[in-house]
């Protein structure tokens, strides 16, 4: 179920990234201005893209380091009961055998 909410937000960020560059390029060749500011606006475009791309990409390890840690404790909280269990079913039949 978390591998499918990574993927589905994964899915929504390659969308807004795909979009986000056919709307620059549509603007981009749509606004009449020089060849000098047009290379300008690209150059601001493409810094403001790379800024955000890098901010996603520090979310998202962020988000994964989490997910991981949590299952993690998740997985080791289950093991201890399991453990704990297992000694403890072992010490009461040793002392049936015993006694």
């Amino acid at each position: 179920m978390e591998a499918t909410k990574v993927n589905n937000r994964r899915d929504r960020i390659a969308g807004v990234l795909i979009g986000t560059l056919v709307g620059v390029g549509a603007g981009i060749l749509l606004a009449p201005a020089s060849g000098k500011e047009t290379r300008q606006r690209i150059k601001g475009k493409a810094d403001a893209l790379a800024t955000q791309v890098k901010a996603t990409s520090t979310r998202l390890q962020s988000g994964a380091k989490e997910m991981i840690a949590t299952n993690r404790e998740r997985r080791a909280a289950r093991l201890g009961v399991d453990v704990e269990g297992a000694l403890g079913r072992l010490d009461g039949e040793l002392k049936t055998e015993i006694v």
